[in-house]
C-alpha cells in the first residue's frame, strides 16, 4: 500500500466521522421546539375604503405622428449670408476658459 493510499484511508475515515456527526446534531436541533415565539400584533384601525371606477384611457395611434410631407426649408438667397469669424473665434475662446470664482462666493 502507498502513502497516498493510506493517507486517502484516513481521510476517508475522518470525513465520515464528521458527516455522521453533523447528521446527529442536525437531527437534535430539529426535534427541539424553537425557544422564541414571534409577538402577536395588535388590532389596528381599518381605513375607509372607496369604489373608484377606472377611466378609459384615449387610443392613440401612430397617424398624427406620420411625415405626410417633406418639411419646407428657407434657405438664405446666395450671397446674401455673412458671417464673422473674428467675432467667432474671440467667443470660442472665452468659452474654452472656465470663469475664476472664489470657493465661498458662488
Amino acid at each position: 500500500m502507498t502513502v497516498a493510499g493510506r493517507f486517502a484511508r484516513r481521510a476517508a475515515g475522518v470525513v465520515a466521522a464528521v458527516v455522521a456527526a453533523t447528521v446527529a446534531l442536525n437531527a437534535v436541533a430539529v426535534a427541539a421546539p424553537p425557544s422564541w415565539q414571534p409577538p402577536k400584533p395588535k388590532d389596528v384601525t381599518g381605513v375607509a375604503v372607496t369604489p373608484v371606477k377606472a377611466k378609459q384611457r384615449p387610443t392613440w395611434t401612430a397617424a398624427g405622428r406620420e411625415v405626410k410631407a417633406p418639411p419646407t426649408v428657407a434657405w438664405p438667397a446666395p450671397g446674401k449670408a455673412t458671417a464673422d469669424l473674428a467675432t467667432a473665434a474671440t467667443s470660442a475662446r472665452d468659452l474654452s476658459v472656465a470663469p475664476v470664482a472664489r470657493a465661498g462666493s458662488v
